[in-house]
């Protein structure tokens, strides 16, 4: 019998080890991230302001442009247009303080903060999963996504960058966390959530994201193990001093947007109103992700206007989709993570309580679309691991993918040139609505050119014939283009609908006046001081109405109320000195006059007032210095060359008289 040989196995070949990505293969990943986002964003250095709420936090905001001193600092601290979000303000202060009113150092700040935010984004996931190539495509989607354009773009919402910044901040001290549980490190995570919150309170579901990520990546909580010991107790126990935090930010915030009128009840908004809104926003956002198109500043409340057929739609949507994320949760944990970030995370801002006119909001979604990402990048990498496609495809078809997305945020960018620009655009992709036709009127007013204002205000109207603020806009329009009779018909109107428009009184009263009604304009003034005791224009506007019409004395303790409130109120410090003079008190009108050009030394109408004032008195000498002044400063002024002339010749006719004595 042959012996039968032995076969001898020849070794299998071992797989071919993953190569990983050396440090600095790294640092042009982050490279590239960052100049792709900037590349992006590179347009805000040429746009200005907007007339949508940028007035409010800086351009019309003198505590803001006066930069850092106590004041400012306490009313950061305070509540401020429906919100509590003191770090936002103090980083407008800040660039207040660098940058003055120039819009390129702000939209700058802004900006850097986003770059910060998406390199965070890459580095967090990179930490907590390992992957870098996956870490990098959500990077870069968070980075260049347009639905992110109206929180980098827009100088009033630095609150979401800045609040994302330290939300992002807070994730990387949480995974230090969990790596060495001390208290130290513990306490970092809970001031930098502090911090989030006082820069946006959206961050209330900040806990929540931490429990989503005990999940997957850092998987503290078991997938295997039965429910009962799938959480361990200090999981949860660890989340409720942030859960405390929660709770006290939301209710200083819901307390200062209740105090400012900007919640809205249910009879401005039902409760049927605001589920359906709800339902329909979460779709929305979902469908803006994957095709970002028609974005616009404002998207209206439909109220009760939605058709349920839409609404039974995204029902379904929403719970097939959160039903799958549960189904899947042990074979797919990330899109079970992804998916409920981006459900949790909007809460806040969904609509259940109604904050503004607004049904829904680009800006909404800086925070939950990393959530969506995170689903969708490793989605993609599973299905393409599946289907075979080499690592190099898959990110050539990612890269592929990232350009029209790029192009659309880049052009989404210039619609924020200003406010015309932007309105325009709102106005063209939204269709007519009563809000976006009256914020692009005020666009164009401010930029002067009243005919077109005054077109789109009356579009307000039609659309809209209840709507206080466009009566008053258009009244201010046309007060603009000398139709003071018109203005009238306007403002009365805007105050039929709204009696407590302090806007509408005032300016009521100055187109009275224009028109010689002056009792008609003194009761307009008089009204809107009573609404709002505060406001020196207002007492400064009934002041001088009161003293063009010879009621000298009455008009003394506006002037003085004006100057109270603002002791630089340089107009109202001259026309009291005025006032003074005319009842005689010389000395009295003397001080206030001088006082105008101590504060304000360049005021050549004071100077010839005070002149004025000395050569009555006889202080000839006094009197032209005070003139030759006045007139290095305005050498246009007729009426400071006519009284220095009248100076001279008496001063001559007094040095005659004395050489002849």
């Amino acid at each position: 019998m042959a012996k039968r040989k032995k076969r001898i196995q020849e070794p299998a070949t071992p797989a071919p080890a993953r190569r990983t990505l050396g440090a600095r293969e790294q640092v042009f990943i982050v490279a590239f991230l960052l100049i792709a986002t900037a590349a992006v964003y590179a347009p805000v250095f040429g746009h200005d302001f907007v007339n949508f709420d940028d007035q409010i936090y800086v351009t019309d905001n003198e505590w803001v442009q006066s930069g850092f001193n106590r004041e400012s600092v306490s009313r950061a601290f305070g509540h401020y247009a429906s919100n509590w979000a003191p770090l936002t303000l103090l980083s407008h202060i800040a660039d207040a303080q660098l940058f003055g009113l120039d819009p390129r150092g702000h939209h700058a700040t802004s900006l850097l903060f986003h770059l910060v935010n998406t390199w965070l984004v890459f580095f967090v996931l990179k930490r907590t999963t390992g992957s870098v190539w996956k870490s990098a495509a959500v990077a870069l989607v968070f980075g260049v996504h347009p639905l992110h354009v109206e929180s980098v773009a827009w100088v009033s919402e630095r609150k979401d960058v800045l609040s994302t910044f330290f939300a992002l901040l807070a994730i990387v001290a949480y995974t230090k966390y969990v790596e060495r549980p001390t208290l130290p490190i513990y306490g970092l995570v809970a001031v930098l959530f502090a911090c989030g919150l006082m820069a946006k309170a959206m961050l209330v579901t900040f806990p929540f994201v931490l429990l989503l990520l005990d999940i997957w990546p850092l998987k503290r909580i078991s997938l295997a193990a039965p429910l009962s010991r799938a959480v361990p107790a200090r999981v949860l126990w660890e989340k409720l001093p942030l859960l405390l935090l929660t709770v006290i930010f939301s209710v200083v915030t819901f307390a200062a947007q209740e105090v400012d009128g900007a919640v809205s009840n249910l009879e401005t908004f039902s409760l049927e109103a605001r589920l359906e809104n709800t339902l329909i926003s979460y779709a929305f956002y979902l469908g803006k992700t994957i095709w970002p198109s028609n974005l616009a500043v404002l998207y209206p409340h439909p109220g009760d206007t939605t058709p349920w057929w839409p609404v039974a739609a995204a029902a379904l949507l929403l719970a097939a989709i959160s039903a799958g994320a549960i189904a899947l949760l042990r074979r797919a944990p990330y899109f079970f993570v992804g998916w409920f970030w981006f459900v949790g995370t909007l809460v806040p801002v969904i609509g259940l309580i109604q904050v503004g006119s607004q049904g829904r909001a680009d800006r909404y979604m800086y925070i939950p679309l990393i959530g969506l990402c995170i689903a969708g990048v490793w989605g993609a990498a599973e299905f393409a691991t599946r289907v075979h496609l080499s690592r190099l495809a898959a990110r050539l078809a990612f890269g592929i993918a990232a350009i029209p997305l790029m192009a659309a945020a880049y052009n989404q960018t210039r619609y924020w040139e200003n406010g015309v620009t932007l309105f325009s655009r709102a106005v063209a992709v939204s269709g007519g609505n009563h809000l976006l036709h009256d914020y692009l009127g005020m666009a164009l007013a401010n930029e002067e050119r009243f005919p077109e204002a005054i077109a789109q205000y009356r579009a307000s109207v039609k659309y809209r014939s209840d709507y206080p603020d466009a009566h008053h806009n258009l009244g201010a329009a046309l007060a603009n283009t000398g139709d003071a009779r018109a203005a009238v018909e306007h403002y009365r109107e805007a105050l039929r609908l709204d009696p407590t428009h302090r806007h509408a009184h005032a300016n009521l009263g100055k187109a009275l006046q224009q028109l010689g009604e002056t009792d008609a304009a003194r009761d307009a003034f008089a009204r809107a001081i009573e609404l709002d005791p505060t406001d020196p224009q207002l007492h400064y506007n009934l002041a001088l109405l009161l003293a063009q019409s010879g009621r000298l004395e009455p008009s003394l303790s506006h002037f003085e109320a004006a100057l109270r409130l603002d002791p630089d109120f340089i107009q109202a410090r001259n026309n009291l000195g005025n006032a003074l003079a005319g009842l005689g008190r010389a000395k009295e009108a003397e001080a206030a006059y001088r006082e105008t050009l101590r504060r304000a030394p360049q005021h050549a109408s004071a100077r010839y007032n005070l002149a004025r004032l000395l050569a009555e008195q006889g202080e000839l000498e006094q009197a032209r210095n005070e003139l030759e002044r006045a007139l290095e400063v305005d050498p246009g002024n007729a009426q400071a060359k006519q009284l220095l002339r009248a100076v001279e010749r008496s001063q001559l006719a007094v040095a005659e008289g004395e050489n002849a004595s």
